[in-house]
């Protein structure tokens, strides 16, 4: 889908997602990272992540506060991030369902 224009919204958490992810990365397509950490002061995404963000091929956000002490994301945190993901795709398909097509 993402091949044909589709803006995937994911935490990529499972092995699977996270392969997902690498193809979008190097494939430069659009989108969107939810983490579950949120963001230090001066945050600056690693490497690839970095320059997709640089050219407006991804968006990473958190619904949570950085924690120094957080190592592992427990499966709460991943159902709510998933849910968030399939709000936010549900949010995107509203809107572009009231964009007038440009033909």
């Amino acid at each position: 889908m993402a091949r044909k224009g589709t803006v995937m919204v994911s935490p990529f958490i499972s092995p699977d997602e996270k392969l997902v992810m690498q193809v979008l990365l190097q494939e430069k397509r659009p989108f969107i990272l939810l983490t579950d950490n949120g963001f230090r002061d001066y945050y600056k995404p690693a490497d690839s992540l970095f320059d997709a963000c640089e050219q407006g091929n991804l968006l990473i956000l958190s619904p949570w506060p950085h924690d120094d002490k957080k190592r592992h994301i427990s499966r709460a945190d991943c159902v709510a991030l998933n849910t968030m993901a399939e709000e936010i795709c549900m949010c995107l398909c509203d809107t572009s369902a009231n964009i007038p097509s440009a033909t």
